[in-house]
Protein backbone atom coordinates (compact mmCIF):
# COMPACT_ATOMS: atom_id res chain seq x y z
CA UNK A 1 0.00 0.00 0.00
CA UNK A 2 1.59 3.37 -1.16
CA UNK A 3 0.91 7.08 0.57
CA UNK A 4 -0.35 8.13 -2.71
CA UNK A 5 -3.01 5.56 -2.85
CA UNK A 6 -4.58 6.64 0.66
CA UNK A 7 -4.42 10.58 0.50
CA UNK A 8 -1.77 13.35 -0.69
CA UNK A 9 1.62 13.13 0.66
CA UNK A 10 3.55 15.80 -0.92
CA UNK A 11 6.39 15.64 -2.99
CA UNK A 12 8.32 12.57 -1.03
CA UNK A 13 5.67 9.94 -2.50
CA UNK A 14 6.24 11.51 -5.93
CA UNK A 15 10.03 11.82 -6.49
CA UNK A 16 10.05 8.18 -5.08
CA UNK A 17 7.87 6.67 -7.18
CA UNK A 18 4.52 4.64 -6.17
CA UNK A 19 5.81 1.07 -5.07
CA UNK A 20 5.49 -0.81 -8.45
CA UNK A 21 1.72 -2.26 -8.70
CA UNK A 22 1.66 -6.03 -9.16
CA UNK A 23 -2.30 -6.31 -10.69
CA UNK A 24 -4.60 -9.03 -11.44
CA UNK A 25 -7.90 -9.81 -13.23
CA UNK A 26 -9.88 -10.35 -16.19
CA UNK A 27 -13.55 -9.90 -17.15
CA UNK A 28 -15.27 -12.92 -19.29
CA UNK A 29 -18.74 -11.69 -20.22
CA UNK A 30 -20.50 -8.73 -20.01
CA UNK A 31 -23.99 -9.83 -17.87
CA UNK A 32 -26.99 -7.75 -18.37
CA UNK A 33 -27.66 -4.74 -16.01
CA UNK A 34 -29.56 -5.87 -12.87
CA UNK A 35 -29.07 -9.58 -13.64
CA UNK A 36 -26.37 -12.44 -13.18
CA UNK A 37 -22.85 -10.69 -12.37
CA UNK A 38 -20.33 -11.31 -15.28
CA UNK A 39 -18.17 -13.67 -14.21
CA UNK A 40 -14.59 -12.43 -13.31
CA UNK A 41 -11.58 -14.09 -13.00
CA UNK A 42 -8.43 -13.28 -11.63
CA UNK A 43 -5.64 -12.37 -14.74
CA UNK A 44 -2.33 -14.32 -14.90
CA UNK A 45 -0.80 -12.86 -18.41
CA UNK A 46 1.58 -10.05 -18.97
CA UNK A 47 0.51 -6.77 -18.10
CA UNK A 48 -1.09 -4.40 -20.68
CA UNK A 49 -0.82 -1.10 -21.77
CA UNK A 50 -3.16 1.39 -19.45
CA UNK A 51 -5.29 4.14 -20.97
CA UNK A 52 -7.11 6.69 -19.07
CA UNK A 53 -9.35 7.82 -21.48
CA UNK A 54 -10.90 3.57 -21.65
CA UNK A 55 -12.23 4.73 -18.18
CA UNK A 56 -14.35 7.18 -18.86
CA UNK A 57 -17.98 6.48 -18.73
CA UNK A 58 -20.14 3.81 -17.01
CA UNK A 59 -19.34 0.78 -15.70
CA UNK A 60 -20.30 -2.42 -14.31
CA UNK A 61 -17.61 -3.71 -11.96
CA UNK A 62 -17.00 -6.90 -10.26
CA UNK A 63 -15.22 -6.88 -6.97
CA UNK A 64 -13.90 -10.31 -5.67
CA UNK A 65 -12.39 -10.73 -2.46
CA UNK A 66 -9.15 -13.19 -1.87
CA UNK A 67 -8.77 -12.45 1.29
CA UNK A 68 -11.00 -14.62 4.68
CA UNK A 69 -12.98 -13.74 6.14
CA UNK A 70 -14.21 -12.61 3.07
CA UNK A 71 -13.16 -15.32 0.46
CA UNK A 72 -14.87 -15.55 -2.97
CA UNK A 73 -17.23 -12.75 -2.25
CA UNK A 74 -18.40 -10.74 -4.72
CA UNK A 75 -19.73 -7.26 -5.05
CA UNK A 76 -21.60 -5.86 -8.47
CA UNK A 77 -21.42 -2.23 -8.41
CA UNK A 78 -21.54 0.64 -10.94
CA UNK A 79 -19.02 2.85 -11.63
CA UNK A 80 -19.43 6.40 -13.61
CA UNK A 81 -16.52 8.58 -14.42
CA UNK A 82 -16.01 11.64 -16.23
CA UNK A 83 -13.75 14.36 -17.12
CA UNK A 84 -12.31 16.57 -13.91
CA UNK A 85 -12.61 20.21 -14.41
CA UNK A 86 -9.39 21.37 -15.76
CA UNK A 87 -8.04 23.64 -12.74
CA UNK A 88 -8.43 20.74 -10.84
CA UNK A 89 -6.23 17.77 -12.73
CA UNK A 90 -3.07 18.82 -10.76
CA UNK A 91 -2.61 17.70 -7.46
CA UNK A 92 -1.52 19.71 -4.54
CA UNK A 93 1.47 18.54 -2.27
CA UNK A 94 1.95 19.78 1.35
CA UNK A 95 3.73 22.83 0.13
CA UNK A 96 0.71 23.86 -2.07
CA UNK A 97 2.44 23.85 -5.36
CA UNK A 98 1.47 20.90 -7.99
CA UNK A 99 3.14 17.36 -7.43
CA UNK A 100 4.87 16.55 -10.39
CA UNK A 101 4.37 14.05 -12.34
CA UNK A 102 0.92 13.11 -10.81
CA UNK A 103 -2.94 14.33 -12.04
CA UNK A 104 -6.30 13.66 -11.55
CA UNK A 105 -8.10 13.20 -15.12
CA UNK A 106 -10.84 11.68 -13.95
CA UNK A 107 -13.38 11.98 -11.36
CA UNK A 108 -17.08 10.00 -10.80
CA UNK A 109 -19.00 7.86 -8.52
CA UNK A 110 -19.97 4.26 -7.51
CA UNK A 111 -23.39 3.15 -7.03
CA UNK A 112 -23.37 0.13 -4.73
CA UNK A 113 -22.51 -1.79 -1.63
CA UNK A 114 -18.45 -3.10 -1.04
CA UNK A 115 -19.65 -4.45 2.56
CA UNK A 116 -19.97 -7.55 0.53
CA UNK A 117 -15.88 -8.00 0.30
CA UNK A 118 -14.81 -6.13 3.48
CA UNK A 119 -13.67 -2.95 1.97
CA UNK A 120 -14.32 0.33 3.88
CA UNK A 121 -14.77 3.49 2.15
CA UNK A 122 -14.05 6.81 3.48
CA UNK A 123 -17.06 9.18 2.87
CA UNK A 124 -19.43 9.30 0.23
CA UNK A 125 -19.09 7.49 -2.65
CA UNK A 126 -21.60 9.25 -4.36
CA UNK A 127 -20.17 12.59 -4.12
CA UNK A 128 -20.38 14.52 -7.26
CA UNK A 129 -18.07 17.95 -6.12
CA UNK A 130 -15.06 17.84 -7.81
CA UNK A 131 -12.91 19.25 -4.76
CA UNK A 132 -14.14 15.68 -3.41
CA UNK A 133 -15.28 13.17 -5.40
CA UNK A 134 -16.67 9.92 -4.25
CA UNK A 135 -14.18 8.29 -7.04
CA UNK A 136 -10.72 9.94 -7.97
CA UNK A 137 -8.60 8.97 -10.92
CA UNK A 138 -5.03 9.32 -10.64
CA UNK A 139 -2.46 8.89 -13.02
CA UNK A 140 1.08 8.58 -12.14
CA UNK A 141 3.96 8.96 -14.75
CA UNK A 142 6.66 6.64 -14.50
CA UNK A 143 10.02 6.85 -12.32
CA UNK A 144 13.22 4.94 -11.94
CA UNK A 145 10.94 3.16 -9.58
CA UNK A 146 8.48 1.93 -12.35
CA UNK A 147 6.56 2.41 -15.08
CA UNK A 148 2.94 4.69 -15.52
CA UNK A 149 0.47 3.39 -13.09
CA UNK A 150 -2.98 4.40 -12.67
CA UNK A 151 -5.14 4.46 -9.37
CA UNK A 152 -9.01 4.82 -8.35
CA UNK A 153 -9.31 5.70 -5.18
CA UNK A 154 -12.82 5.34 -3.77
CA UNK A 155 -14.55 8.06 -1.50
CA UNK A 156 -15.32 11.86 -0.96
CA UNK A 157 -13.10 11.84 2.67
CA UNK A 158 -10.23 10.26 0.96
CA UNK A 159 -10.13 12.09 -2.01
CA UNK A 160 -10.52 15.62 -0.48
CA UNK A 161 -8.34 18.33 -2.05
CA UNK A 162 -7.88 19.94 0.53
CA UNK A 163 -7.12 18.15 3.45
CA UNK A 164 -4.17 15.90 3.59
CA UNK A 165 -5.19 12.97 5.75
CA UNK A 166 -2.36 10.59 7.04
CA UNK A 167 -3.37 6.53 7.87
CA UNK A 168 -6.83 6.88 7.92
CA UNK A 169 -9.50 4.38 5.79
CA UNK A 170 -8.74 3.38 2.16
CA UNK A 171 -10.19 1.63 -0.76
CA UNK A 172 -8.06 1.76 -4.12
CA UNK A 173 -7.96 -0.20 -7.47
CA UNK A 174 -4.83 -0.41 -9.15
CA UNK A 175 -5.78 -0.72 -12.52
CA UNK A 176 -3.23 -3.29 -14.55
CA UNK A 177 -5.09 -3.26 -18.19
CA UNK A 178 -7.96 -1.46 -20.22
CA UNK A 179 -9.54 -1.74 -23.13
CA UNK A 180 -12.14 0.26 -24.95
CA UNK A 181 -14.94 -2.00 -23.65
CA UNK A 182 -13.29 -3.17 -20.32
CA UNK A 183 -10.59 -3.16 -17.42
CA UNK A 184 -9.03 -5.24 -14.98
CA UNK A 185 -7.05 -4.86 -11.54
CA UNK A 186 -6.52 -5.10 -7.97
CA UNK A 187 -7.73 -3.86 -5.10
CA UNK A 188 -7.11 -2.90 -1.53
CA UNK A 189 -8.57 -1.78 1.43
CA UNK A 190 -7.75 -0.88 5.04
CA UNK A 191 -8.34 1.49 8.05
CA UNK A 192 -5.55 0.78 10.22
CA UNK A 193 -5.77 -3.00 11.24
CA UNK A 194 -6.30 -5.84 8.98
CA UNK A 195 -7.06 -4.77 5.24
CA UNK A 196 -9.23 -6.57 2.75
CA UNK A 197 -8.14 -7.17 -0.77
CA UNK A 198 -8.85 -9.06 -4.52
CA UNK A 199 -8.91 -8.09 -7.99
CA UNK A 200 -11.62 -6.78 -10.01
CA UNK A 201 -13.32 -6.69 -13.69
CA UNK A 202 -14.65 -3.13 -15.62
CA UNK A 203 -16.84 -3.76 -18.65
CA UNK A 204 -18.78 -0.69 -20.25
CA UNK A 205 -22.36 -0.42 -20.08
CA UNK A 206 -24.17 -0.74 -23.06
CA UNK A 207 -25.55 2.57 -24.66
Amino acid sequence: MTALETHWTGEVSAAKGVATVSLVGLLVGCGTPGGTPPECHEFTGDSRSVEVAHLAGEFRLVVVSTQEPHLEERADVRLELVAQDLELRTIPGITGEPLPGVEQPLRGILRGDLGAVGAVVPGDLLSEDPRAPGVAVLRMDATEAGDARVIVRLGSEANQRERLAFDEAFTVLRVRATEKSRFFGEWESGNGGEGARGYFCGYRSQP
